[in-house]
């Protein structure tokens, strides 16, 4: 599961970073190109769907949402996931 999440930090932040690319008017790689072209398949890796998903789709992905907890001493984010 780590291995995953690992996977999943570096895709985003490959998106990150040609939309970074993108705004900036800057030309994309072929790379780069190809990551845009494929992503959906590379993000099916990170749903715990086996087989034929596609066919029996469910409404039930990980979701990791920040949460702020801030008190006159502290502020500080933590993520919570399902």
């Amino acid at each position: 599961m780590t291995e995953l999440l690992v996977d999943f930090a570096r895709l985003c932040d490959s998106l990150s970073a040609i939309t970074a690319e993108q705004i900036k008017g800057e030309e994309l790689t072929e790379e780069q190109m190809d990551l845009i072209r494929y992503y959906g398949a590379l993000l099916g890796r990170f749903h715990p769907y086996e087989g034929e998903a596609w066919k029996r789709s469910r409404d039930d992905a990980p979701m990791v949402v920040p949460v702020c907890v801030q008190t006159l001493v502290y502020r500080q984010f933590l993520y919570a996931a399902r």
